[in-house]
């Protein structure tokens, strides 16, 4: 089962999730990815998505966002007060 991803500093622009139920920790920082659903991800404790210029949305409804342990972007302050 795939727990961690590092696809940090890479050119990816989109990246399909909805298959990793056991998705723990994400780095994707420096990338030109726009979108993130982690619906599916109910096991996250760790996204780092800093340094993403195209980054508009991150799709946390996945049931378990008190779980979360670690974000890390340049959206953390819009997203700061809808995860407690």
């Amino acid at each position: 089962k795939l727990t961690d991803i590092d696809g940090g500093k890479n050119p990816i622009e989109a990246i399909d999730l909805s298959q990793l139920p056991n998705l723990e920790v994400l780095w994707l920082g420096f990338t030109s990815i726009n979108t993130l659903d982690l619906s599916n991800s109910n096991k996250l404790k760790g996204i780092n998505v800093s340094s993403c210029p195209n980054l508009e949305s991150i799709n946390l409804k996945n049931g378990s966002r008190e779980d979360l342990e670690y974000l890390e972007t340049e959206l953390q302050d819009y997203y700061k007060d809808r995860l407690q």
